[in-house]
C-alpha cells in the first residue's frame, strides 16, 4: 500500500487555518505546532567572505578544514586547512563568468558550484588523492545572475533553477526535477531522511528525493523554512519561530 505523509492537528489551530488554508483534498495538517522561543539553528551562509586583494569574492562555504571560494571573474579556489590553495580546473563557456554559488559535501569528496550567465552551468567536482576533477557539467535552463540554492544533502545534490529544484544523485548518477513554478524562499532538508521541504512564494511543499512530491500546503504570509532535523521542520513566520512535525499516515 502507497505511504502517505501527514502534518498532524495544530496546537495553534487559529493561527496555522489563518497562516495555511487547507485546500480540499489535501491528505495532511499539521501536528505538534509550537512556539520556539529560543534560535534553533546558526547561519553558516557565511556571508563575511574572505579577503583576497585584488579580487571580489561572490560565493564562499567552508566545512570542516575546507573551504571553497568562488569569484567574479570564474575562478574558483580551494582551501586547505594548512591554508594551502588550489584552483579547480573547469572551462567557462559563460559570457558572464561570476561564481554564484558553491557547496561541500559532508564527507568533503564532492565540491559543486553553479557558474556564469548566458548560459549558465552547474560544475560538480570529486577529490581523489588529494586531486580534484571535473566529475559531470550540466548547462542549465535558468539564467538568474544571482546566488541560488546549491546544499548537498547525503548522497544527493539539491538545487535551484527557475522556479524548480533539482536533485543529482552522486552514486548512480540519477536526476530529478521538481516544478515549483513561483519562486523559491528557502529550502531545508535532513540527510537520514528521504523527503526535503521547499517554500516557495505561496506554498510549503514536502519532496522525496526522487521528485515524487509528498505534501502541499497553501502558504498565506512571508516566512522561510530555517532547518529539517528528522521528522521536524523549523520555520520562521512573520518572525516568530514556529515547528511542526511530518507524520507518516497509513
Amino acid at each position: 500500500m502507497e505511504k502517505k505523509y501527514f502534518l498532524a492537528v495544530p496546537v495553534l489551530f487559529i493561527l496555522f487555518s489563518i497562516l495555511f488554508p487547507v485546500r480540499s483534498g489535501t491528505d495532511f495538517h499539521f501536528e505538534d505546532i509550537k512556539t520556539v522561543s529560543e534560535p534553533v539553528f546558526s547561519d553558516s551562509s557565511a556571508s563575511n567572505f574572505p579577503c583576497f586583494p585584488g579580487k571580489e569574492c561572490t560565493a564562499y562555504v567552508n566545512f570542516g578544514s575546507l573551504s571553497v571560494i568562488g569569484f567574479l571573474d570564474g575562478e574558483l579556489l580551494v582551501k586547505n586547512s594548512d591554508s594551502s590553495c588550489k584552483n579547480l580546473v573547469f572551462e567557462n563557456k559563460s559570457r558572464i563568468k561570476t561564481v554564484y554559488s558553491v557547496a561541500i559535501s559532508k564527507d568533503a569528496e564532492y565540491i559543486a558550484a553553479i557558474v556564469g550567465a548566458d548560459p549558465k552551468y552547474l560544475f560538480i567536482f570529486k577529490e581523489k588523492k588529494g586531486t580534484w576533477t571535473l566529475l559531470r557539467q550540466d548547462k542549465l535552463c535558468s539564467d538568474e545572475r544571482r546566488s541560488v540554492y546549491l546544499e548537498f544533502s547525503g548522497d544527493v545534490l539539491l538545487y535551484e533553477m527557475a522556479g524548480t529544484i533539482a536533485s543529482y544523485n552522486l552514486h548512480d548518477a540519477s536526476c530529478a526535477v521538481m516544478n515549483i513554478g513561483e519562486d523559491i524562499q528557502t529550502v531545508a532538508s535532513d540527510p537520514e531522511k528521504d523527503y526535503f521541504w521547499v517554500l516557495s512564494k505561496h506554498n510549503l511543499y514536502a519532496f522525496k528525493y526522487n521528485g515524487k512530491r509528498i505534501s502541499m500546503m497553501p502558504y498565506n504570509s512571508y516566512g522561510k523554512i530555517l532547518k529539517q532535523s528528522g521528522d521536524i521542520v523549523t520555520l520562521d513566520i512573520d518572525g516568530k519561530l514556529y515547528s511542526a512535525r511530518l507524520v507518516e499516515g497509513k
